[in-house]
């Protein structure tokens, strides 16, 4: 076999022994609020509208949530900033609570992709959508709309958000936000330590290992 060849074994045999281990990055920092809300900015907020931490109610056992609070008139947007690469397509998600059904009202979520690195520049698509919940006292999963990041785009805002209109209100928990690259399932918790080969992975790579062996003392 040659060297070429050799690598190329070798390399087929790594890609079997850990294929199906790779999982999609979830672009929002601590998306299951197990450390609080420190990651997300307040911008424009009026008249009371809040993002508190929820250390005790979450969708899922050891973490948190985000409330988000107001009674109107009331504006503003809560948000966090990623760097994407521009050219791919982005889809963000999360889930939402509203313990209270006469507090269901409002809320609307954002997404804005900016030119450059930090949300900085200038903005190169986006959009706005009002959360109208399905029910209340139950976690829904949202799945927002796919955003095809322009070839420019450096970067996206995503947020949650609230209209100055008199008589709105509304209470809602906010978990397991994330931003990633659309048609993956991006981990919300802390990565699992790395799954034990299998018996074929390892015979695989075993026989791989064992013929570089055999052709480095027969060179």
């Amino acid at each position: 076999m040659t060297r070429q060849g050799l690598c190329a074994a070798l390399a087929a045999a790594v890609a079997v022994a850990f294929a199906g281990t790779a999982r999609s990055q979830n672009l929002i920092p601590d998306p299951a609020f197990s450390q609080g809300v420190g990651a997300w900015s307040a911008g424009g907020i009026s008249g009371g509208f809040s993002m508190t931490f929820a250390p005790g109610f979450s969708k899922r056992s050891g973490s948190g949530s985000a409330l988000l609070a107001f009674d109107s008139p009331a504006s503003g947007v809560y948000s966090v900033c990623v760097n994407v690469t521009g050219g791919q397509t982005y889809e963000w998600g999360y889930s939402i609570f509203f313990p209270d059904p006469a507090r269901t009202t409002g809320l609307y979520e954002t997404l804005s992709g900016y030119s450059g690195a930090g949300c900085t520049g200038s903005v190169v698509g986006g959009y706005a959508l009002g959360i109208v919940p399905g029910a209340t006292n139950v976690w829904g999963s949202v799945k927002a709309f796919l955003f095809p990041a322009p070839a420019n785009c450096r970067s996206i805002l995503v947020g949650f958000g609230t209209v100055g209109v008199q008589g709105l209100k509304a209470t809602a928990y906010v978990d397991d936000v994330y931003l990633a690259l659309a048609g993956s399932v991006p981990p919300i918790d802390p990565p699992a330590p790395a799954p034990a080969l299998s018996t074929l992975s390892l015979i695989a790579l075993g026989g791989a290992l064992a013929l570089a062996g055999a052709r480095v003392l027969k060179a």
